[in-house]
C-alpha cells in the first residue's frame, strides 16, 4: 500500500525582505534580490516591510461576499462590487458612497468574479 519512505530533499533558504517593492517585469527566477510579485497588506520601507494598519467599512448590507472591486472613471468616477448571492447567481452593486445602502445595478449574474 504505502511506498517505502523518501528522505527530505527540500532546503530551508532565506531571503531578504522586498525593501525595494513589486518587480512586475522580471520572471521570479532572474528576479534580484529585494523585490516582491505581490505585496499583500504591506508596504515596502527601507527598513523592512510594515504591514497595513487596520480598515475601514466602505460598504455594508450586500446579500453575499463581495469577490470583486473595480472602479469606472468615464465622467463621475464609480465603485461597483460583485457579490456572489447564493444558489449559483451573483450581482453587481454601486458601492461609491461609503457606507449607503448599495444599489443593484446588473443580477443574475453567473459568477461574482
Amino acid at each position: 500500500m504505502f511506498g517505502t519512505p523518501t528522505r527530505q530533499v527540500s532546503k530551508v533558504t532565506t531571503r531578504p525582505a522586498p525593501i525595494k517593492g513589486i518587480d512586475a517585469y522580471d520572471s521570479i527566477i532572474m528576479m534580484p534580490e529585494g523585490f516582491a510579485l505581490v505585496l499583500r497588506n504591506f508596504f515596502a520601507q527601507p527598513y523592512g516591510c510594515q504591514v497595513r494598519k487596520g480598515y475601514r467599512q466602505h460598504a455594508t448590507g450586500l446579500p453575499g461576499k463581495a469577490e470583486s472591486l473595480c472602479s469606472h472613471n468615464k465622467s463621475t468616477p464609480k465603485l461597483y462590487t460583485f457579490v456572489d448571492e447564493g444558489e449559483g447567481t451573483a450581482g453587481m452593486y454601486d458601492v461609491t458612497t461609503p457606507l449607503a445602502v448599495p444599489t443593484v445595478k446588473l443580477s443574475g449574474l453567473k459568477n461574482a468574479r
